[in-house]
């Protein structure tokens, strides 16, 4: 799923044209489909993912046995990679409305499963409070080593 999602927002990209110099795009029109996600938005939304990356890869770490966890792991740079193509493309120019409004709400669904998969690792995990600072940021060897 996670794996297609970064898939449909690359295949959005490549829709959407050839990428154009930062001083050629521009916001799109008002009132044309949904607001772009906001800096407030991109910011939570980022912080959410890389917590959600870091209580992942804790628990995989302590849990290695748990393969859906060690693939938790492995992917959350897929979901961070996710966002900020959703991002980055939501303000395309040369994009559609209607491809605005599905990278807009991938973008969106990105971060609403970081939040609600990092606190399902902090219930099933011990994972409450913050992040640990010290928590490692790769997954655990196949091993379990």
């Amino acid at each position: 799923m996670k794996t297609l999602l970064v898939l449909a927002c690359f295949a959005l990209a490549a829709a959407s044209g050839c990428k154009k110099d930062k001083a050629e795009e521009k916001q799109p029109p008002p009132g044309d489909g949904p607001p772009p996600i906001s800096k407030v938005e991109e910011k939570r939304g980022t912080e959410a993912c890389s917590d959600f990356k870091v209580r992942a890869c804790k628990c995989a770490s302590e849990h290695p046995e748990n393969s859906a966890l060690v693939t938790d792991c492995k992917l959350a740079d897929s979901r961070i990679e996710a966002l900020n193509l959703s991002i980055e493309h939501s303000t395309a120019s040369n994009a559609s409305a209607e491809n605005r409004a599905i990278v807009i709400g991938n973008g969106r669904r990105v971060i609403q499963r970081c939040i609600e998969r990092s606190a399902q690792l902090a219930k099933n995990c011990g994972l409450d409070g913050p992040p640990p600072s010290n928590a490692p940021a790769t997954a655990p060897a196949e091993d379990g080593k």
